[in-house]
């Protein structure tokens, strides 16, 4: 049984579905996608926030029902971080991951973004799990023919280079940290007509 905020902003998404924009754009994930306030960072028409906090690989593959609705132009990917938190193994993970990839086929554009690293004390229980996971979604999104885009190396260089990236609980993101994503991916929105 998912949690009570998953249900809930599941039915968001159904309702959102029927007034979606016919060249809608849907970012998939967990609570870094949902605490993204993209209208604000990325200033494009069109985009469509499905980040449930909490979320794993199977609940995103369970409600991408309701991204598929919309019939988005294109679908960013970022999911899978709370699996690691939470202990799944690598081989569940992959093949979680490979069915929810599969599963993207009604989009014509899909970009699959690297988990990101994690902050210092949740290093030791994930983060050296991250490079495996990120390697494997990259050599999938090749085999695909899905477009990957590697977050993990920028925030990396951001955070030797002594950047505060995260909020207190050093796995969800500030102010920074989503400046440094949107100006990673702005240019690679889906527009109309280009």
């Amino acid at each position: 049984m998912r949690a009570a905020h998953w249900r809930q902003r599941c039915r968001v998404m159904e309702k959102e579905a029927r007034r979606a924009p016919a060249e809608a754009v849907v970012f998939l994930g967990d609570s870094l996608t949902e605490h993204f306030d993209l209208n604000r960072f990325l200033k494009k028409p069109g985009l469509v926030n499905h980040g449930i906090s909490g979320d794993h690989i199977d609940g995103a593959r369970e409600r991408l029902h309701l991204s598929k609705k919309i019939r988005p132009q294109q679908l960013w990917l970022m999911i899978g971080i709370n699996d690691l938190f939470d202990g799944r193994d690598d081989a569940w993970m992959f093949s979680e991951y490979q069915c929810l990839l599969e599963e993207l086929d009604f989009c014509p554009r899909v970009m699959v973004q690297s988990l990101l690293p994690t902050g210092a004390s949740w290093r030791e229980e994930a983060g050296g799990r991250v490079a495996a996971v990120n390697r494997f979604l990259r050599d999938e999104s090749k085999k695909r023919g899905f477009f990957y885009v590697d977050l993990h190396t920028p925030f990396n260089r951001a955070l030797e280079a002594g950047e505060r990236l995260f909020q207190p609980d050093d796995i969800h993101l500030n102010e920074r940290a989503y400046a440094l994503w949107s100006a990673r991916i702005k240019e690679l929105i889906f527009r109309p007509g280009a």
